[in-house]
């Protein structure tokens, strides 16, 4: 069984995350919300879990908040040019980040590819926030050539690339200290 890590969701970076969505409510293409009044209701609650994502994403691999703040900078310069499928500058790792919304059990979700959002050479780090309880569950991770060959082609994932939680690689526990 694949061991899932729980990070501890700080206020901090909770209202980081919320001032960054507030600077950038951009309401963009939904593969989950089919009405554009919803999406534009939602689009403040999807930045705040994408950038929550990639703020609890990059305390744990790199042990503090850099590459979240270098990533930001480069995104500030033209915030209307995606990321390329790349949040961590200089390297192919792509967090897929969601809210646990009809389970408290991570190894009831899945890893949600989007063919718009699929890259070459791209790692996908899958995080769940439990906004709840203050928690994110970084679940596992794939590479590109790991997903399947076919999207999905019913239910509420249709269309997606998708392999369940328990299929994922365990994510490296990372043990961060200051000397």
């Amino acid at each position: 069984m694949n061991k899932i890590v729980c990070v501890k969701i700080t206020a901090s970076e909770l209202k980081y995350a919320e001032s960054i969505a507030e600077k950038f409510p951009f309401v963009g293409v939904s593969y989950v919300r089919d009405d554009r009044k919803e999406r534009v209701r939602e689009a403040s609650s999807d930045q705040i879990t994408g950038q929550l994502g990639n703020i609890i994403g990059t305390k744990f691999l790199f042990g503090g908040y850099f590459m979240y703040r270098l990533s930001r900078w480069i995104a500030d310069i033209d915030p209307y040019r995606g990321d390329g499928g790349s949040d961590v500058p200089g390297a192919g790792i792509d967090f897929k980040t969601s809210i646990m919304r009809y389970s408290k059990n991570p190894e009831a979700y899945h890893l949600c590819v989007r063919p718009a959002e699929r890259h070459h050479n791209t790692t996908y780090i899958h995080i769940l926030l439990d906004m709840d309880n203050m928690e994110a569950f970084i679940t596992g991770w794939a590479t590109d050539d790991m997903l399947p060959d076919k999207v999905l082609d019913t239910g509420p994932l249709k269309g997606a690339f998708v392999i369940p939680v328990p299929e994922l690689k365990q994510i490296m526990p990372m043990n961060w200290f200051s000397t």
